[in-house]
């Protein structure tokens, strides 16, 4: 089991370019239990996708700890062309996902966001503050007084609340006493 509490990850690098990776700070691989964050601070952290911290296969707890300033730097996404690419799972992209955190399947392992804060992240791609692909799992996304704004998306597709894209709109339960806002000052506290 993974536990981070009362931490602080400043300025830290992963991989720059690639799909499936990255982690500025901390990159999660295939955790039978969710990892646990409390606390804690990431700033200033880049990586190809997952900015501040990325899970693949993994579910996470994350409670009072602020994203600022990370930045998921890939291009290209994580796409999928079996024409241009013989390579694993014929992915062609390059990340730029998920600025603050990302998250990548893992049937049944969510991410229970509490009390936190996402501001100033960015992703080339898809979620400056949030990613998540369920990857056709049950994963869900759960916010409870959580704020999110001053993010910098490169594309809105799947965009469900600002700077949080996600394939699950249809199954995760709309955030509790949050607020979503847009860098163009617009704020909103429900997702759709």
């Amino acid at each position: 089991d993974l536990r981070v509490i009362d931490c602080t990850f400043t300025n830290n690098e992963a991989a720059l370019t690639g799909p499936d990776t990255g982690g500025g700070a901390i990159y999660v691989l295939g955790t039978a239990h969710d990892i646990q964050i409390s606390g804690s601070t990431f700033s200033g952290n880049r990586a190809s996708n997952a900015g501040g911290l990325g899970m693949l296969f993994s579910g996470a707890l994350i409670s009072n700890s602020l994203f600022i300033g990370n930045e998921a730097v890939g291009t290209g996404a994580n796409s999928v062309d079996a024409a241009h690419c013989a390579c694993a799972g014929n992915q062609v992209g390059s990340g730029g996902n998920g600025g603050g955190l990302y998250k990548d399947g893992g049937d049944g392992q969510d991410i229970v966001v509490c009390g936190s804060q996402f501001t100033q992240n960015s992703a080339k791609e898809f979620g400056a503050a949030i990613f998540l692909t369920a990857n056709g799992s049950a994963a869900h996304l759960v916010l409870y007084d959580t704020n999110v704004n001053d993010n910098t998306n490169g594309h809105p597709y799947w965009q469900w609340c600002a700077s949080i894209s996600t394939d699950t709109t249809d199954t995760s339960p709309q955030p509790v006493s949050s607020s979503f806002c847009q860098s163009d000052g617009t704020c909103s506290s429900s997702c759709g």
